[in-house]
C-alpha cells in the first residue's frame, strides 16, 4: 500500500472518529426535542381535560360524544376527523353569530336614525315626537350594546375554531381520557379487550380460589347450619348479609349455597368495603386484586376484571355480583 493511500485512510478514520460525537450529540438532541414535545402535548390533554371536567362532562357524557361523532364520520374518530367535525361546527356557529351581529348593528344604526328624525320632527309634533325619539335612542343603545357583545361572541368563536384545527388530537384525547380509555367503538380496543380477556379471566379464578382458602384457612366459614348466623361475630358481615337480603333481593340458595357459607362470604366482603356501604367501588376493588391478583398490574386490567364481576354495569360491586364471582358464575 503506498503512503499517500495510507495517509488518506487514515484522515477518514480520523475524521470518522471525530465525527462520531457529533452524531451523538445530534441523537441527543433530537431526543430531548422529542421528550419536550411528548411533555408539551400531554401538558395540553391535561389542560383541555381539566377544562371539560370544570364544565361537568363526566364519563357517560363523554361516550355519547364519542359515539356521535363515530356516527357522524361512519369509522373510528381520528384527529382529522374530529377536526373536520368541530371546525364545521364552529362554522355553523360563526355564520350564526355574524347573522345576529349584523341584525343589531342594523337594528342599532336603524333605531339612532329614527331618532335624529323625530328630534328634527319635534318641533311640529311637539312632546310625542320627544318621547319617541328617547325611546329610538333607548333601542339603539340596547341594540348596540347586543352588538358589542355579539363581537365577542365572534372573537370567542374564531379562537375557538383555531384551536379546534390545530389542537384536534390533543382534544379527542382528553375526551377519550374521560371516557375510561377504553370506548369499545373501534377495532383497536375489541383487539385489546381480547387480548386481556384470557388474562383477565384466568386472575379472577385465581383470586376466587385464594379467597376461599384463606376463608377455609382462618378459620371464617362457619359450621353449616343456619343458626350460625345468629352467633357470628362478625357484625359487618351479618349487615352486608341483611342489605343484601333487603336491597338487592339476595338469596344464597341462588346460587347453591347456604345462609352459613353466605355469611362466611359476607366477611371477606367486609374487609374491602371500607366505607360499609354494602359495595366495592372501583378503589376498594383495587385494594383486593393487589392483594389476591397482582398480576392484574394496570388501570386497564382492573377496570376489565370489575367490569366481568359488574353485571348490571353501574361501576361498582354489589354483594349478590360479588357471590356470583365467588361461586365461579362469572
Amino acid at each position: 500500500m503506498s503512503r499517500s493511500s495510507l495517509a488518506s485512510r487514515r484522515c477518514q478514520t480520523s475524521r470518522s472518529f471525530f465525527s462520531a460525537p457529533r452524531r451523538l450529540r445530534h441523537v441527543s438532541v433530537q431526543a430531548s426535542a422529542n421528550l419536550e414535545d411528548a411533555k408539551r402535548k400531554k401538558d395540553l390533554v391535561d389542560k383541555i381535560e381539566k377544562s371539560l371536567k370544570d364544565t361537568g362532562l363526566d364519563t357517560q357524557s363523554a361516550k355519547k360524544v364519542l359515539e356521535s361523532w363515530q356516527n357522524e364520520v361512519g369509522h373510528q374518530v381520528s384527529p382529522e376527523d374530529l377536526r373536520r367535525i368541530l371546525v364545521g361546527q364552529s362554522t355553523r356557529a360563526l355564520t350564526l353569530v355574524l347573522v345576529n351581529t349584523l341584525l343589531d348593528c342594523g337594528a342599532a344604526y336603524g333605531s339612532f336614525t329614527a331618532g335624529g328624525f323625530l328630534g328634527v320632527a319635534s318641533e311640529q309634533y311637539g312632546t310625542p315626537a320627544i318621547i319617541g325619539q328617547a325611546i329610538a335612542y333607548l333601542l339603539a343603545g340596547y341594540y348596540a350594546t347586543g352588538a358589542v357583545f355579539d363581537f365577542f361572541k365572534l372573537g370567542a368563536v374564531l379562537v375557538a375554531r383555531y384551536n379546534f384545527s390545530v389542537n384536534s388530537g390533543a382534544f379527542l384525547e382528553a375526551i377519550e381520557d374521560i371516557a375510561g380509555g377504553t370506548t369499545g367503538l373501534g377495532v383497536a380496543d375489541k383487539a385489546t379487550q381480547a387480548v386481556n380477556s384470557i388474562k383477565v379471566l384466568d386472575a379472577l379464578n385465581k383470586m376466587a380460589d385464594l379467597l376461599k382458602d384463606q376463608a377455609n384457612g382462618n378459620g371464617i366459614r362457619s359450621p353449616p347450619t343456619d343458626k350460625s348466623i345468629d352467633m357470628l361475630s362478625d357484625l359487618g358481615a351479618f349487615l352486608t348479609l341483611q342489605r343484601a337480603q333487603s336491597t338487592y333481593g339476595f338469596n344464597a340458595t341462588e346460587f347453591g349455597i347456604t345462609d352459613a357459607e353466605a355469611a362466611a362470604i359476607a366477611v371477606i366482603f367486609g374487609k374491602f368495603d371500607l366505607n360499609d356501604d354494602g359495595v366495592l367501588s372501583e378503589d376498594e376493588f383495587r385494594k383486593l386484586c393487589n392483594q389476591f391478583a397482582p398480576e392484574l398490574n394496570t388501570a386497564e386490567e382492573v377496570k376489565a376484571a370489575l367490569a366481568k364481576i359488574d353485571t348490571n354495569k353501574d361501576g361498582s360491586i354489589q354483594f349478590t355480583e360479588f357471590v356470583r364471582f365467588w361461586t365461579k358464575q362469572v
